[in-house]
Order: C-alpha cells, then sequence, then structure tokens
C-alpha cells in the first residue's frame, strides 16, 4: 500500500469473501428493499510492483449493498474478466486500456502474441458502469465488450462483442431504455467500412429469452458519417427523447491514422488514440426513433465544449431541449492519473457546468428566416440558436456555477420534461468540493449537502417512493469513501468514528437532509456508475 495522502482512497482494494453486515445510524425508510449494485476500477497494482497508469485501467471490482429493512449487507467482487485474468498471470495488461499499454501476453504462443489485427484488441475490463436489460444484468466500459453478471452472487457470466453482433468497434456505457415501447437504444462508431456513428435499437429482452437471442435481432436504425475527415467523435454517453435520439459530437476525436499505427507498435493506449481539436465545434445529430431518418437541419455550437454525461433531454414546443455537463476541454480526463490521485496534488481542474442547449426544430431550408435571428420560439430560456447560413449555431443558458458532475435523474423522467437533478462535487478545491447536490433547472438554486473534505462521494443514485407525490419524492444513495483525515463536522451520532469508516449514505431526494448511514469495515471502492434494483 502507498504511503501517500489518498492512497486509501485510491488504493488496490479486495474482494469479500463473505458478505459483511453494516452498522445503520439512523433509520433507513421501510420501503426501501434492493440491491445498489455499482462498477469500478478496483484493482491498480499488480506483481513486481506493475502499477497502471490510469484511474480507469483499474481492473473492475463489482460492489453492491443490499438493503433488507433495517439490515444493509456489503458485497464486492472482482468481475473475472480475460483482460484482468491475464494480466494476473503476467503481470501487466495484455491488451491496451484507457492509459496503460498493452505487453506480450504470455499465456499464448510466441507468435501469436505479436500477430497483428485489423484493430488492435480493446480490453474487456467493463469497469464503468452496470445495466440491466430485462433481468440480466451486465458490466460495460467504451470497448467493444459486455459483460453479464449474477447480481445475486456477483459472479461474471458471459462476454458479448459489439463488433460480431453489431458491427461497432465500441459503444457508449450508457444505453437508454424507451419504458414506454421497451426497446433500449445505444450508440457506437464503425472503423473499417469509413468512420460512421451508428445507432442500435435493443428489443426488450424477456424472461425466457437469452442476451444472444435479442442482440442477434438487434437493429442497427442509423449509420451516419463522421462530419470530419479522419477523425470521430469520442462519445461516453447520448441524448434521448420521445421520438429522436441526439448524438453530439464533439472535438475530442479518434484518429484513424493513429489507430492504424498501433497496429504495427503495439505500444499505444487508448489515448494515445484521441486528441483535441479545438478548432473544431460540437454538432448536434438528430435521428428519429420511429424511422432511424437524420434530421436535415444542421446544429453547431458557437464555442467547442468537452462532455462525458447528458444530463436529461426531452421535447418542449417543436424544441428539443437537452442538459449537458460540460468542460472547456478533455483535460480531466488526462489528469486522472492513478500518480495525481494517489498523491492528493491534484491539477488546477477546468471544473463542468450544467448547460442547456435548446434545438429549433425548424427547417431552414423550407422556411425562410433573415440571418443573425434567433430561431428559438415558444418556450421560455437564455440559449439561442441563431441563423447562420444552412445551419443553426447555438449558444447554452447556463444552469449553474462550475464544479458539478456525474449527473442524474429520477430514470422515470428520462426523455421527459423534468424540473431536478443531482450531481457530486469536484474532489478539488472550491464551493462544492466532496459535496453532493440537487440543481433545480428552473430557478437555478441548488443545495448542498457537504459534511467534510474527506469523503469522496459516488454517483447519487435516486429512488422513487412507492406513492411519489412529486418529481423528487424518494432518496438518494451515495457511497462514501472517506481518507481518514479529518473528522466529520456535521454528524450528532459519534459512536462510531466516521474518519476510519467508509459508509452508505441516503439522503432525502427534496431537501438532501441526512436519513442514514451504514458504516463498513471494509475499504470501499471508488465506483463509476451504479444502479439500483428494487427486489
Amino acid at each position: 500500500m502507498h504511503d501517500l495522502p489518498l492512497a486509501r482512497v485510491y488504493r488496490t482494494t479486495e474482494e469479500l469473501k463473505e458478505p459483511e453486515v453494516a452498522e445503520v445510524v439512523g433509520t433507513i425508510p421501510s420501503w426501501i428493499q434492493g440491491t445498489f449494485v455499482r462498477a469500478g476500477p478496483g484493482v491498480f497494482d499488480l506483481k513486481n510492483s506493475f502499477q497502471m497508469n490510469h484511474y480507469l485501467d483499474g481492473y473492475c471490482i463489482l460492489s453492491k449493498f443490499e438493503i433488507n429493512g433495517s439490515e444493509i449487507k456489503f458485497y464486492k467482487k472482482f468481475l473475472e474478466s480475460d483482460a484482468f485474468m491475464k494480466a494476473k498471470i503476467s503481470g501487466k495488461p495484455t491488451v491496451c486500456e484507457l492509459g496503460t499499454r498493452g505487453y506480450p501476453d504470455t499465456t499464448k504462443g510466441f507468435f501469436t502474441r505479436y500477430l497483428p489485427t485489423i484493430i488492435p484488441p480493446l480490453s474487456d475490463n467493463c469497469n464503468m458502469c452496470a445495466f440491466k436489460l430485462g433481468n440480466k444484468y451486465f458490466a460495460a466500459s467504451e470497448t467493444s465488450f459486455i459483460r453479464e453478471f449474477d447480481l445475486t452472487t456477483l459472479n461474471t457470466g458471459e462476454k458479448y462483442d459489439s463488433i460480431k453482433y453489431f458491427g461497432l468497434n465500441t459503444t457508449s456505457c450508457h444505453p437508454l431504455t424507451d419504458e414506454e415501447t421497451g426497446y433500449t437504444y445505444n450508440i457506437g462508431p464503425s472503423f473499417c467500412t469509413g468512420l460512421k456513428y451508428n445507432i442500435i435499437r435493443i428489443p426488450p429482452l424477456l424472461t425466457n429469452q437469452t442476451p444472444h437471442e435479442i442482440f442477434k435481432k438487434t437493429k442497427i436504425i442509423a449509420t451516419i458519417p463522421s462530419s470530419w475527415n479522419g477523425v470521430i467523435s469520442f462519445n461516453h454517453s447520448f441524448a434521448m427523447t420521445k421520438n429522436y435520439i441526439v448524438l453530439i459530437e464533439q472535438p475530442y476525436v479518434l484518429v484513424a491514422s493513429r489507430i492504424l499505427s498501433g497496429i504495427l507498435t503495439r505500444n499505444q493506449s487508448v489515448l494515445d488514440w484521441l486528441e483535441w481539436r479545438k478548432d473544431l465545434k460540437n454538432n448536434f445529430l438528430i435521428v428519429e426513433k420511429s424511422t432511424g431518418k437524420l434530421i436535415k437541419t444542421e446544429f453547431m455550437t458557437s464555442d467547442p465544449f468537452f462532455f462525458l454525461h447528458v444530463i436529461n433531454a426531452y421535447e418542449d414546443n417543436n424544441n428539443i431541449v437537452v442538459d449537458i455537463s460540460i468542460f472547456p476541454d478533455p483535460s480531466v480526463i488526462l489528469n486522472l492519473t492513478v500518480d495525481i490521485l494517489r498523491s492528493g496534488k491534484f491539477y488546477e481542474e477546468k471544473h463542468p457546468e450544467g448547460v442547456r442547449f435548446v434545438l429549433p426544430m425548424i427547417n431552414i431550408q423550407e422556411n425562410s428566416f433573415d440571418e443573425g435571428v434567433n430561431l428559438i420560439f415558444g418556450i421560455k430560456t437564455l440559449a439561442k440558436g441563431i441563423k447562420n447560413g444552412s445551419k443553426i449555431i447555438l449558444s447554452p443558458e447556463i444552469l449553474t456555477p462550475r464544479g458539478l458532475e456525474m449527473p442524474t435523474i429520477n430514470r422515470n423522467y428520462i426523455g421527459r420534461k423534468y424540473n431536478y437533478y443531482y450531481a457530486t462535487g469536484s474532489a478539488t478545491n472550491g464551493i462544492f468540493r466532496n459535496s453532493i447536490l440537487k440543481v433545480d433547472t428552473t430557478d437555478h438554486k441548488i443545495i448542498k449537502w457537504q459534511k467534510s473534505k474527506s469523503y469522496y462521494v459516488g454517483e447519487p443514485v435516486f429512488i422513487q417512493s412507492p406513492n411519489p407525490v412529486s418529481e423528487d419524492d424518494g432518496v438518494i444513495l451515495s457511497a462514501v469513501t472517506t481518507d481518514g483525515s479529518e473528522e466529520d463536522n456535521g454528524h450528532d451520532d459519534k459512536s462510531i468514528s466516521p474518519s476510519s469508516k467508509d459508509f452508505l449514505l441516503i439522503l432525502d431526494g427534496k431537501s438532501l437532509e441526512e436519513i442514514s448511514r451504514a458504516y463498513i469495515n471494509t475499504h470501499l471502492p471508488q465506483g463509476v456508475h451504479g444502479i439500483f434494483v428494487p427486489n
């Protein structure tokens, strides 16, 4: 273990052979019955002192809290991906990760190790999110692979490859399900026949079906060429409304020539294939869900931005509203190295902010509008959509100050008009440091839960109450890892030292008042994304 300021938070974790019963402080609402499961990096250190370079290179650990009345049990288990199992034997990654190159695979024969492939092999280290299709559960990252896992045991299941099923070289790790139709949508690029974006529609997974059966029935509903020569946008997420999929091109791009060079050198990580081209702007590509038709109107931003997470999107009076958490550039990704995180010497982060874009659904080729006119009508917003030749130039309404990320909403409002989202505050210095926040998108008011700088809060996940009377009627779950450097100054119960124990936090969805904590003795790894599954 490294003796550095944040070594405890970002250390290599361990499995639990048996579940741990958490010590609960406060009263858990009796209606919260289910499993809160998360995926995230868990192993950064291999044998012979080899350390992965980037936080998102860490091999996946699945962790879950089972909530049954007043009792909470905690479990964690490694995802037994091919990448992880081979790395344990070789002592180094055998395929490239986001920030760490791949090394010769000692589990293969001599010649096979060095045999080039059309596309450099990617990892099945699915360490970014957990999601469900029907009654099946999956872990995913931003490669072509997803891994099934058992929600009860956390045992690793089958591996599925989007290249073989859909021809997509990578996929977003934030698929979105249309609750009205049951169809799940996702996006991903294909490289071999030109640089193109693809939108796929996965049919509902019925109880008597296997994932293989529904993936075979999955349709590519749209294929769209990249707007730029030789490069294609990196996309962590996308937007969905009742009738449309919105794919947002950004200037953080995969460069085709760099990927090809990786075939020969095999000495690169995924970050080596990416480049920030600040001379480009963001493009909003809108596709009809029912037909797969690309809307002809071109939407371009006035200024470039980098983003990871779309907050939500919906249709309003012939406009599409898209809320996003945006950064000035992708430096946040480049600086998430294990060395920086463990040292606690954070870079001067360019904090994200919540913004709202409004896309007027007007065919400017069939209507006569003056140059420079704002085409957004019928909606109250400070966002603008200015006619500029054949394009509409978008500038956003600012929803929040800088410093909020990992946005989540009441998932019953995905694709619908909504009022609130929840987020975490940056771990670096600022007014929102290590906090959980609730944003009102109508009046921009922010409520904050913030108790200690030593609390590294996880993604806030909203659980709706059984008979909700409002959008925010429910609770927030967040897994909190502490660095042990500072006492909690905001909790009355001092029977357990919060400076030495990690915990599950439960907050009121309306006020962010603290309801309960469930302390555990074991290390709680910093997960990336998770879901709550009611019993």
